[in-house]
């Protein structure tokens, strides 16, 4: 006999879903998802909106601030990612991911502000993050692991910018503008406001795991590494907050791949 199951959903449903994934620059789990999952954000674009997070260890918490942690933080220890080979006198080093993360949240933003008052266009416009962060991943922080210095890997990561399209002097500036990532020569360290929100956002949301995905304000806890089935979990999850008769026709076939009706929507679990 049929099985019916009944599903309580603790998520707001809206007529455009919103929606964010939090990763790192170094995640490879989260690089591998970012390249499954490009296809489909970009086809849910124009009902979606999203917006890329990025994992920022906090110096200030883990006594690093006077420079504690050595490499592995910048603006004097505040701002910290891990070491990505785990050898912290050779190759790049946690610095090197913190701005690398950084930059991309940068790149972000000035996508999103070259986009003016037209969505459309806006949105059209941050697909071009989507085609920067893979190729990232797959140039300069392949399986093979990292270039072998700094100097390698923020080149690689303009050539990137370069290859995309991407505006590289307002990508700068947006990056000086939140506070840098080196201390004045002389004068007291400033904090950088686009990483003190990304800590901030972090702490509230509880992420404690990359890549994790943020629906409509709420963190999905279910299917986030990489693979086939997260891609599907957050597919469902985006689909099933959208308010009734809002979804995009995709989503039929995201929640319905057998045509068999709501027997093929998988559980997913907010928190």
């Amino acid at each position: 006999e049929p099985t019916f199951i009944t599903m309580s959903w603790d998520i707001a449903q809206r007529k455009e879903v919103n929606y964010e994934i939090w990763t790192s620059s170094e995640d490879h789990n989260g690089a591998e998802f970012k390249r499954d999952f490009q296809e489909l954000a970009i086809d849910l674009s124009p009902n979606t909106n999203f917006r890329p997070r990025f994992f920022i260890y906090d110096g200030e918490y883990r006594g690093c601030v006077g420079g504690a942690c050595g490499s592995q933080c910048i603006l004097n220890g505040r701002y910290c990612g891990p070491d990505p080979d785990g050898d912290l006198n050779d190759k790049i080093s946690g610095a090197d991911i913190v701005k690398e993360n950084l930059r991309q949240i940068c790149i972000f933003k000035v996508l999103t502000s070259a986009g003016g008052n037209d969505p459309a266009k806006t949105k059209k416009l941050q697909q071009k993050w989507w085609c920067y962060a893979n190729d990232f991943a797959n140039n300069c922080y392949g399986e093979e692991g990292p270039m072998r210095s700094s100097g390698d890997f923020a080149a690689c990561a303009v050539e990137q910018m370069r290859k995309v399209g991407l505006d590289q002097v307002a990508v700068n500036k947006c990056m000086a503008d939140a506070g840098g990532v080196d201390c004045p020569s002389s004068g007291t360290c400033q904090k950088n406001t686009l990483l003190e929100q990304e800590i901030r956002d972090r702490s509230n949301y509880g992420i404690i795991s990359l890549p994790s995905i943020v629906v409509n304000g709420v963190l999905l806890r279910t299917a986030t590494g990489s693979g086939g089935a997260a891609e599907q979990t957050t597919a469902e999850a985006i689909c099933n907050s959208f308010a009734s008769g809002f979804a995009p026709q995709r989503c039929d076939r995201i929640l319905n791949p057998m045509g068999t009706g709501n027997a093929g929507i998988a559980t997913v679990t907010f928190t």
